[in-house]
């Protein structure tokens, strides 16, 4: 069973970083204000028993927002890249080191990844492109 850290919020000044396994939070039922994930669900067998859990756990109207690589084009996702480098050498490399790990576990399109909260009970979700389009910024809301 997957371990991650998620960060879950009560109101906006309380942050709480946890590790748990993901598909049984350890936490009641619409405990939390939100949730953050940045880069995991793609790591995932099955990403939708997570974000159920993650909906579980965020209470009604409570905001979900998550970080996943893009199914961006290779040339594109190449410029990308090199322009990472520009702004050192650590963030390149990062941004290289997600290119090919996302390519073998698997990308999202923005339309994917809004259908994939909406069919896990998430409202409003939005998904903006980031890092020159490598990563998708996808928020939502539980109804």
């Amino acid at each position: 069973m997957p371990v991650v850290r998620m960060n879950f919020w009560i109101a906006w000044r309380e942050t709480r970083s946890s590790f748990a396994a993901i598909v049984r939070l350890p936490f009641a039922s619409a405990s939390y204000e939100g949730a953050t994930g940045h880069s995991f669900l793609y790591l995932l067998a099955d990403s939708d028993a997570v974000l159920k859990e993650v909906h579980r756990v965020v209470r009604p109207g409570g905001a979900v927002a998550f970080l996943e690589p893009s199914a961006l084009e290779a040339r594109a996702r190449l410029r990308a890249i090199r322009d990472a480098y520009r702004h050192g050498f650590r963030f390149g490399t990062s941004m290289l080191l997600w290119s090919i790990f996302s390519g073998l576990h698997g990308r999202y399109t923005p339309a994917s990844l809004a259908a994939q909260l909406t069919v896990c009970g998430f409202i409003e979700a939005k998904v903006t492109p980031s890092f020159q389009g490598m990563g998708l910024l996808a928020t939502a809301r539980r109804p």
